[in-house]
């Protein structure tokens, strides 16, 4: 199996449990960075160094509060308590538009169950910004809504910075739903040189009751 793509992991037993906010993981070159939590399954009988292994001319990660650092430790008595991990991309001068890297966890421990054990991957998405382009994302991997009832959301993002405003027009098709932003219920997005970076969420309803 590429150790880049895959990690064989038991279902029940030591691994790792990772929850991504969102269901995903988006960083931007421009300076966006994204966080998600790692935990270990079972409690170890030794202290267990989960190395945070990327591709350096990607991707760095490091426990929150401690930049520096590639590994996080987990003991007997903390095994099971969250830790955060942050996610930055590296601003390179390759136009590729989104793009994707991966997070590897890497055990080592005395204990043997938990010594090269296999634990889940993070999938990165990246956003360059050095390729001019609107990119979507979904609030937890998919956007449903429910006649006469649930909403959803998902964000707008620039890829570069612009040299004018940018307007996004929301506009559906199909007359089934209706599209605003979620912050001023207007039918359309502005980017600005100033704002051009954040994510600006946009609110779906169901135009059928």
């Amino acid at each position: 199996i590429n150790p880049d793509l895959a990690a064989v992991q038991l279902p029940e037993g030591p691994g790792a449990v990772i929850v991504e906010p969102g269901g995903t993981t988006t960083v931007g070159e421009a300076g966006q960075t994204d966080t998600y939590t790692i935990a270990l399954r079972a409690r170890p009988s030794a202290d267990v160094v989960v190395q945070l292994v990327t591709k350096p001319a990607q991707l760095s990660a490091h426990p929150l509060g401690d930049p520096t650092a590639t590994s996080i430790r987990f003991t007997p008595d903390d095994w099971n308590v969250p830790r955060t991990v942050v996610v930055r991309a590296v601003d390179d001068s390759v136009e590729q538009s989104l793009h994707h890297s991966g997070i590897r966890h890497v055990a080592t421990s005395a204990d043997p169950a938990y010594d090269g054990v296999g634990m889940p991957q993070v999938l990165v998405n990246i956003v360059d910004d050095d390729f001019a382009a609107v990119m979507v994302l979904p609030t937890d991997l998919e956007t449903d809504v429910t006649e006469g009832g649930a909403t959803d959301t998902y964000s707008l993002v620039l890829e570069r910075a612009p040299t004018a405003d940018v307007t996004v027009a929301l506009v559906p098709s199909g007359g089934q739903v209706t599209a605003v932003s979620a912050a001023t219920g207007a039918m359309s997005l502005v980017f600005t040189s100033a704002n051009w970076k954040d994510r600006k969420s946009t609110r779906l309803n169901s135009s059928h009751t």
